[in-house]
């Protein structure tokens, strides 16, 4: 039997049916998660594959492969997002979180944080390569040799510029150089992963360690920044909220907190931990007998030591909490010792070998009691630093100091036990620098964040107290009144902390004054330099020495084979400012003339509070000339005519017709080349005796190496210095002096006109040491 088939019915149009449009698919989904997929694993090949040849032969090679990569995986991150949610959902999702009220408040206190860090990480490379700051050197060197040598032992690293029997191991305390350690083998390896660095032998070399400093100084940007939401949390939970981000904003733009977390000095940290333990204490006050807290509390007390002495007063608010925190019947528990242990704990911890050291640390400590209290520091003392200091305070933040202050009133007013606990530490520390001698305005940074919470306190109790006895209306826009009253109090030092950093952005005198020698002076030149001035200078291009430069009369310069004299403000300012009136008459006649005979100005790199920063650096030049062709500007004692092969021409020669055995034989040979050398040779100098043997000898290139002998010119003359020294136990009597060239590594010399390899310069009298 044979059925009819039905005829098929057209299915209606469901999206027609309900109006929607149909969805339009960019990519099928399997495509773009492949895209994702294989642009990632691209990535992650070219991070591996960084040293492959091929990419040398690409057209903008590795670059531009990671740009189109990255690119690529950003777009199909998008379209996948889009094929899942659809671009109304993508529009609406920023909007929706932020109508949630926790998301609002997170992104406030990450921007407050961020805001924090960008500005302290502003010009962080100032006066790279060199170090600005003057006691930089203290933490970063030390926390170097930690890397270098393993050895945590403060007392196991010696600063050259210090006598060995003051090492100053204990001026600080070790915490802060522990954590750059960390961060400076961090760098370290990542130096390795780059094929920077090969080991640990030379980053103690001038021209390596700023890099490392880069990284050191960042992570005091960070504590720096850290310390602002410190002050938020602290704020927050011992006020309110208000207070708290009001607070973090303050210190946040607080210009002496922000200048000085581009250092890596103890300071700044030493606020960080100064706050951190209040997160503890708080609760302690609230009536908590949980031992742990205590432990906690004082742990994080002795960590706070253990970053700066001072800090030792922050056992004051913790005992105060426990006191305040419960009835006279709850005091006598084993809580409070178990604190005690903590901070024991905690300061150990950070600074163990000071236990390992006891009389090298008190003699430290003592040294520090009667810097600040009875010798003194030229120009930062005062008798009423009290006034020095809240003048310092209120210079950048005058706002936030008169805020500040009637908080601390308002605190006086009201007695209330969150108020006096948190006050402690900060008045009584504040009142214990001002009784010294010494003011340094550094020293106030663990008092600055508590500064920025009782400002909050006062602005928010302001605010609530004005909005009261206004309308309704009014009341409910507090909290833009806040924040407005907020930026105009942080308006002046934000624009302060943008003209510091901006000055501090351009190169400094140090940097110039080393730019400029490289690029003017003859390669060769003698330069005897001051300290904290051009160091950093090439060794193979010039000769440095260097000290005071009043150790020596003006005239000496020259005599000694010296072509320049560098001045550092940074070195003689203390000296020039407030030393004896020598001295002062000495350094204003360099400095400002009319100088000395025999010395002229080369270059004055002056600073300014604009677009010079750093401190003043000034170049002398003396008579003598690094490279002349013209004979009449060398006083030669004694002419010699002496040619060593083809090339060279040996004119004259200088030295003293006697010196004590012990002493150092000061040689200077004057060399002329008559041609261009085809080579580099190295200068032998030998001190014969009367049977020709050799009682002293010294082999050199030329100028210390820094002009080797293939780069003379023909006609050119060059003083050339050599400090030959004479054993202790040498005979009374006459020597001869006797020099000459030879090629290294064979030892070729050069050879005379009759056919002899050396120069009889002289005669010199050998007189029994005393």
């Amino acid at each position: 039997m044979q059925t009819e088939s039905k005829p098929i019915k057209n299915e209606p149009d469901k999206d027609k049916e309900s109006g929607k449009k149909p969805t339009r698919k960019l990519l099928p989904v399997k495509i773009l998660n492949a895209g994702i997929a294989l642009s990632f694993a691209a990535l992650l090949f070219l991070y591996i594959s960084k040293n492959w040849e091929l990419y040398d032969r690409i057209p903008g090679g590795r670059k531009l492969l990671f740009g189109v990569m990255g690119l690529a995986l950003v777009v199909t991150v998008g379209g996948r997002l889009y094929e899942a949610f659809g671009i109304a959902q993508l529009l609406k999702t920023p909007l929706l979180l932020w109508q949630n009220v926790k998301v609002r408040a997170a992104v406030s206190v990450i921007g407050l944080t961020l805001a924090a860090l960008a500005l302290r990480l502003w010009s962080i490379n100032f006066g790279l390569p060199y170090l600005e700051q003057v006691d930089e050197w203290a933490v970063a060197d030390r926390a170097l040799h930690i890397v270098q040598t393993g050895n945590f032992d403060p007392l196991d690293y010696r600063n050259p510029a210090l006598p060995d029997n003051d090492r100053q191991a204990f001026t600080y305390p070790s915490l802060y150089t522990y954590l750059q350690s960390g961060v400076f083998a961090v760098r370290f390896l990542a130096g390795v992963a780059g094929d920077k660095y090969t080991g640990t032998g030379g980053l103690d070399v001038l021209t390596v360690k700023p890099d490392f400093y880069l990284w050191g100084r960042i992570l005091t940007a960070i504590l720096g920044a850290g310390t602002a939401l410190l002050v938020f949390l602290v704020g927050s939970r011992w006020y309110n909220r208000k207070v708290g981000l009001t607070g973090g904003l303050f210190l946040a733009f607080f210009y002496l907190h922000v200048i000085n977390s581009r250092y890596i000095t103890t300071d700044v940290p030493s606020a960080f931990f100064a706050v951190l333990p209040f997160l503890l204490i708080l609760p302690i006050l609230k009536g908590s007998e949980k031992k742990w807290l205590y432990l906690a509390a004082g742990i994080l007390c002795g960590l706070a030591i253990g970053t700066k002495y001072n800090n030792a007063l922050i056992i004051l608010p913790l005992v105060l909490a426990h006191l305040l925190g419960r009835s006279p019947r709850k005091w006598m528990n084993w809580n409070l010792p178990l604190a005690g242990v903590g901070t024991f704990a905690g300061f150990f911890i950070s600074s163990p070998f000071i236990f390992f050291h006891l009389p090298n640390f008190l003699t430290d400590i003592a040294a520090i009691i009667n810097h600040y209290q009875n010798s003194g520091h030229p120009g930062y003392e005062g008798e009423n630093n009290w006034l020095f200091y809240l003048q310092a305070l209120g210079q950048n933040n005058l706002l936030v100091l008169w805020l500040g202050l009637g908080g601390i009133a308002l605190a006086f007013a009201r007695h209330l036990k969150q108020d006096v606990t948190l006050l402690a530490f900060p008045l009584i520390s504040f009142l214990q620098l001002s009784s010294y001698k010494v003011n340094f305005t550094r020293n106030l940074m663990p008092v600055i964040p508590f500064l920025a919470i009782f400002a909050a306190v006062a602005l928010v109790w302001l605010v609530e107290i004005a909005l009261k006895y206004l309308p309704g209306t009014f009341a409910r826009y507090n909290r833009f009144v806040l924040a407005g009253l907020s930026l105009v109090v942080i308006l002046f030092p934000a624009i302060d902390i943008a003209t510091h950093a901006n000055l501090n952005a351009q190169p400094t005198a140090r940097v110039r004054a080393t730019e400029y020698i490289e690029k003017n002076l003859p390669a060769g030149s003698k330069l005897y330099i001051e300290p904290f001035s051009v160091e950093l200078l090439p060794r193979n291009n010039y000769r440095l020495e260097g000290g005071s430069a009043l150790k020596y009369p003006p005239e000496w310069y020259a005599a000694n084979g010296f072509n320049y004299l560098v001045l550092s403000e940074a070195y003689h300012k203390e000296s020039r400012t407030t030393g004896k009136d020598s001295i002062k008459a000495a350094y204003n006649a360099l400095i400002d003339g009319p100088r000395p005979a025999g010395l002229q100005l080369e270059q004055d790199f002056e600073v300014n509070g604009t677009d010079k920063p750093g401190a003043r650096v000034i170049i002398l030049r003396t008579t003598l000339k690094t490279v002349s062709r013209n004979l009449q500007d060398y006083q030669i004692q004694r002419a010699t005519d002496v040619k060593l092969g083809n090339d060279i021409h040996l004119i004259g020669a200088d030295y003293p017709d006697s010196l004590q055995a012990g002493g150092t034989l000061n040689l200077a040979l004057y060399w002329q080349a008559i041609n261009e050398p085809p080579r580099n040779y190295t200068v032998f100098v030998h001190l014969l005796d009367e049977n020709g043997k050799i009682a002293s000898q010294l082999d050199l290139p030329p100028l210390g190496g820094t002009r080797p002998t293939s780069l003379w010119r023909p006609g050119e003359i060059t003083r050339d210095d050599y400090p030959l020294p004479l054993p202790a136990n040498l005979a009374e009597g006459n020597y001869r002096i006797e020099v000459g060239m030879y090629e290294p590594p064979n030892g070729a010399r050069l050879t005379l006109t009759d056919g002899s390899d050396s120069i009889e310069v002289g005669t010199v009298s050998i007189l029994k040491a005393n």
